[in-house]
């Protein structure tokens, strides 16, 4: 039986790092409940550590909770990296992260509340590459467009940081290692990589769906790979095959306000916000 400890806690302020979206309840947190085996989860208070992407799913979300007597405080993270350092350093319950978890990260929770998805994108006349054409092209073994389907064009590849979410997952998937080709140009933010290979046509790069959907993207077309494109339908159905899920990460189980705070994101509310940016997953 799960024996519950109430805990009267005094009135906390954020620091530095801190951004409180909406007041506690009378000035003061609400008792605590202790939830398995040392951890002390809050009925009404939820630390969220996540980037500037993120806020645009916790911000409103602390409107809303916060007529249900819930505050969320926000915690501002340079990336998944960080936020999953807050959480096990005990400083957030929740982390945003724009992937799955990871080997080393068995001691973690993840909920899917939305997909994103790495898209090669180009401005010249090429709709479609196979597996093999994708990993050629961004390995440098393919470096003319003629060898796919294309002109007879020198390849100009245009890569994000290694550690970017979009530039990972397809260097994971496709299993490419080593230095990058001589005839790649690193690109960040995505903003840039986007407009470079905008302007020119012998131009292939990756980047997130996330990045596709920004206001005042520049046009560029989005590669189907073996015939499958980065569409809602496919993403959802995971036909797709370079996918990033959008987890919200506990420590354990969630519960209390951070239980309160996932079952939101998985609402009809929630998943309408997650639809502004994400592929929602319902």
């Amino acid at each position: 039986m799960l024996l519950a400890l109430w805990l009267a806690c005094p009135a906390e302020f954020p620091s530095a790092n801190e951004a409180p979206l909406a007041p506690p309840p009378g000035g003061a947190h609400s008792p605590a409940a202790e939830v398995g085996e040392g951890a002390v989860t809050s009925a009404t208070v939820v630390r969220v550590a996540g980037s500037d992407a993120s806020r645009a799913l916790t911000d409103p979300a602390a409107k809303s909770l916060s007529l249900q007597g819930i505050t969320v405080t926000a915690l501002d993270a340079a990336g998944g990296g960080d936020a999953i350092k807050s959480l096990r350093a005990g400083e957030a319950d929740i982390a945003f992260l724009g992937r799955a978890l990871r080997g080393s990260e068995t001691d973690l929770v993840a909920t899917t509340v939305g997909y994103d998805a790495a898209v090669v994108i180009v401005s010249n006349a090429i709709r479609n590459l196979g597996p093999d054409d994708v990993a050629g092209l961004f390995s440098g073994n393919l470096a003319n467009w003629k060898l796919v389907g294309g002109d007879d064009l020198p390849v100009h590849l245009y890569v994000g940081p290694p550690e970017r979410g979009a530039t990972r997952l397809l260097n994971d998937h496709f299993k490419l290692e080593g230095a990058l080709p001589t005839n790649a140009r690193v690109k960040d933010p995505e903003r840039e990589l986007l407009a470079a290979v905008a302007e020119d046509p012998k131009g292939v790069g990756v980047v997130s769906l996330r990045a596709l959907g920004a206001d005042g993207t520049p046009p560029v077309t989005k590669v189907n790979i073996d015939g499958i494109g980065p569409n809602i339908p496919e993403i959802r159905e995971h036909y797709y095959p370079l996918i990033l899920p959008l987890t919200v990460v506990t420590v354990g189980q969630p519960a209390g306000a951070a239980r309160t705070f996932v079952d939101y994101l998985l609402g009809v509310e929630g998943q309408a916000l997650v639809a502004k940016g994400w592929v929602p997953v319902k």
